[in-house]
């Protein structure tokens, strides 16, 4: 029958459409030593969103962050680790004092060795959380 033989057809487009798609966005890893090992493999650095999820900004710069433009910003030179800090306990503790950082929300662009390449600690527009992201790639690259 007819819906027989357009049916596969379809897949195949759909099929070959996604083949040519560009590449997806890492997906943000949630394990710091993971982290960091994947980023010294890949010779990046380590963009680390701090968020909290009772925090307004906090979540509106996580949201920003996983808009493509953005992430194409930093998927180039950046692994992206995402450390929920919702809960105000020893580990937390921890974080805040490894990363030098005590509001939200907080963003540390990082190199493998404890480099802080950036840091922000407010939310920035698009433009500025562009531009910190791009000073930091070419701090790298010096």
């Amino acid at each position: 029958s007819r819906s027989t033989t357009t049916r596969p057809a379809g897949l195949a487009v759909i099929a070959a459409a996604g083949a040519c798609s560009p590449r997806a966005p890492e997906p943000w890893l949630t394990d710091e030593p993971t982290a960091f090992a994947l980023a010294r493999h890949e010779r990046k650095a380590v963009l680390i969103d701090l968020f909290a999820t009772w925090s307004v900004s906090s979540v509106a710069l996580s949201e920003l962050l996983d808009t493509p433009g953005i992430r194409a910003a930093f998927g180039a030179d950046f692994v992206p680790l995402r450390l929920d800090v919702s809960v105000d306990d020893e580990r937390v503790d921890e974080l805040r004092a490894r990363y030098r950082t005590q509001t939200l929300p907080a963003l540390v662009l990082v190199e493998t060795d404890g480099d802080v390449l950036a840091r922000v600690e407010f939310l920035p527009d698009r433009a500025e959380l562009a531009a910190t992201i791009a000073e930091a790639a070419r701090r790298r690259a010096r």
